[in-house]
């Protein structure tokens, strides 16, 4: 006792553990921070793996659909014809400028898509023949590219414009148009794209259904415009055709990809293909490269020599209006 009051000293002796809870019993079980830790690394790599496979089935579900319909061939064919025509045009001594190549090149691949499915003036009854209207799609293309242009049913394609931005539509696959000035296709920063394009980046997607913070407050107000649409188009998934030409070089690229909304220079593309590379060669509708890398080829074969498009300045490959 220590002035007057009683101290209660504890044995050195460690108290014996608690007995295990019975298998049966209705007592809580003891908080385990290790169970908790590997069963959440177990999830979140599970989670992975899933998300992984939903990203995978989307584009091989789209690269697949846009395929077999040949609408990737009729893109190609499309794109083809707009850059030879846009480079054969320019006279630099008339004045025309990488601007000019630009909108030209714009201008026509709108017009040679709605031409390869038979949209806007080119609309037919999707009951005639390939025949009907044949003088009209084929006026104005140069000598052997009617000839190449891949024949799709009239109707398999529709136009389907996404707040003026002209689009096309086969089954819940739309995609739009999008210039990238000859910079890296890798780094288009979406946040500070006009609207409809920055809306369309901010879709949701099977492994990014929820936006943290910012994010989420930026998707809500970018995409009311989309939102207004008829509850029916919200299944529709539009995809972008990324492009660009060099006046100069003659290089040209063309892609095809669901967006990312990058900000903070995070990933452009949740996935992306590319369909064109380099200077108009005549070459219809090569497909894209496949989902998975392909096999290295053998010492005997020869690869193609990649072409490297010249930074162009911000303005370059610039449009009227691409949404």
């Amino acid at each position: 006792m220590l002035g007057g009051r009683s101290v209660v000293r504890r044995s050195a002796v460690p108290e014996e553990p608690l007995p295990r809870r019975q298998q049966n019993s209705n007592q809580p079980q003891k908080f385990s921070w290790e169970h908790s830790h590997i069963h959440t690394v177990h999830s979140q790599a599970k989670f992975t793996e899933i998300s992984y496979a939903l990203r995978m089935t989307e584009k091989d579900d789209a690269l697949g659909d846009l395929r077999d319909a040949d609408v990737l061939k009729a893109l190609c064919w499309a794109w083809d014809s707009a850059v030879q025509h846009a480079l054969d045009s320019y006279e630099p001594t008339t004045g025309h400028h990488q601007g000019w190549v630009g909108y030209t090149a714009w201008t026509i691949l709108v017009d040679r898509l709605d031409r390869v499915f038979s949209c806007e003036r080119f609309s037919v009854n999707p009951n005639d023949t390939f025949e009907v209207g044949e003088d009209l799609v084929a006026e104005g293309l140069l000598s052997g590219e009617y000839e190449a242009m891949p024949r799709l049913i009239p109707g398999l394609v529709v136009r389907d414009d996404l707040n003026g931005s002209p689009g096309w539509r086969y089954k819940e696959w739309r995609f739009l148009l999008q210039s990238f000035g000859g910079k890296d296709v890798d780094s288009i920063p979406w946040p500070q794209a006009r609207p409809t394009k920055k809306a369309v980046a901010t879709q949701p997607y099977p492994d990014e259904m929820v936006l943290p913070g910012f994010e989420q407050l930026m998707a809500i107000d970018v995409l009311a415009d989309v939102l207004k649409t008829p509850v029916s188009d919200l299944t529709v998934v539009t995809l972008v055709a990324a492009w660009a030409i060099d006046a100069h070089t003659k290089g040209s690229e063309l892609h095809l990809g669901r967006p990312r909304y990058n900000r903070k220079g995070s990933e452009a593309w949740h996935w992306r293909v590319e369909l064109r590379n380099g200077p108009p060669d005549g070459r219809q509708g090569i497909d894209p490269i496949p989902a998975t890398p392909p096999k290295s080829p053998s010492p005997q074969e020869v690869q193609d020599a990649e072409v490297t498009l010249r930074a162009m300045p911000r303005k370059a490959n610039s449009q009227k209006d691409e949404g």
